[in-house]
C-alpha cells in the first residue's frame, strides 16, 4: 500500500522544526522512519503533514559532561553502535543495539525515534530505564525534562505533545568498571524479543552488591 497524501516539510534547525509543530495541525515527526513509514503505508496513521528533523546537525551529537552522557535524539542507531565514548561510558547500550533488527535498520533507525515509538519489546528504553535517564523535550512554549520512569503514559504513549520535539537523551553514568548484560529471547535475530532484560550493577569492596538496577521488555506489570 501507499500512504495517504501528506505535505512534506524539511526544516533545518531545531526552532524552525518546533514553529512547525506549533503552526501545523495533525504533524507527525519523521526521524529514521523505521516504524512510522510502515504504519503510513499501510494507513494505520495518515497525517496530513510529515516534518523531516534528518536535516538538523545538532540533534545527532553525542557529548559527556559532568557525569552525565547526552544523546541526541536524531544519533542513529548504528553510529551509536560505532562510537567509542558510548562504548567506553554505557557499554550496555552497545550490547542492546545489537539486538536491534538487522544492520539495515540501524543505519536508518535513531535513538530518540525508538523511544518515542515506544514499542514494549523494544532494546532501548529497558537500556535508559536501566541508566535511569531523562529526556529533553522543547516546544515554541519552552523546554522541559521528563524523567524515564515517567516516559510512558500507556502502550506506546509516550509523555510528548504534540506540539512537543524530543531533542536529546541524558543519562547518568556508572562507575568504571560496573558490571551490564542485555539478554533477551526473540524467535530468530532480528525479531521483536518476546522477553528480553538490562541490567548493570557495582561491587563493594567485600564483593557484595552496591548498587543493581533491572529493566524489562515484552512484560506487563
Amino acid at each position: 500500500m501507499k500512504p495517504a497524501a501528506f505535505a512534506y516539510h524539511r526544516p533545518g534547525s531545531v526552532a524552525q522544526a518546533l514553529g512547525l509543530l506549533a503552526e501545523l495541525d495533525d504533524a507527525k515527526i519523521l526521524a529514521g522512519g523505521q516504524s512510522l513509514m510502515a504504519m503510513m503505508n499501510y494507513r494505520y496513521v495518515t497525517p496530513e503533514h510529515l516534518i523531516d528533523i534528518n536535516r538538523i546537525a545538532s540533534l545527532s551529537e553525542i557529548t559527556e559532561d559532568g557525569g552525565t552522557l547526552r544523546i541526541g535524539a536524531m544519533v542513529r542507531q548504528r553510529d551509536a553502535q560505532d562510537s567509542s565514548l558510548i562504548r567506553a561510558r554505557a557499554p550496555l547500550m552497545i550490547e542492546a543495539l545489537a539486538l536491534i533488527g538487522h544492520l539495515q535498520t540501524r543505519n536508518r533507525g535513531t535513538i530518540g525515534g525508538s523511544l518515542a515509538h515506544l514499542d514494549p519489546a523494544a532494546e532501548l528504553p529497558a537500556v535508559f530505564s536501566a541508566h535511569d535517564a531523562t529526556l529533553h523535550l522543547a516546544s515554541a512554549k519552552g523546554e522541559r525534562t521528563v524523567p524515564i520512569g515517567e516516559w510512558s503514559q500507556g502502550f506506546m504513549t509516550p509523555d510528548l505533545q504534540p506540539d512537543e520535539l524530543l531533542v536529546a537523551i541524558s543519562l547518568p553514568l556508572w562507575p568504571a568498571g560496573h558490571g551490564y548484560a542485555f539478554l533477551e529471547m526473540a524467535r530468530r535475530h532480528g525479531y521483536f524479543a518476546l522477553v528480553g532484560a538490562a541490567a548493570l550493577v557495582t561491587l563493594d569492596g567485600q564483593g557484595g552488591i552496591s548498587r543493581a538496577a533491572i529493566a524489562l521488555t515484552g512484560v506487563d506489570m
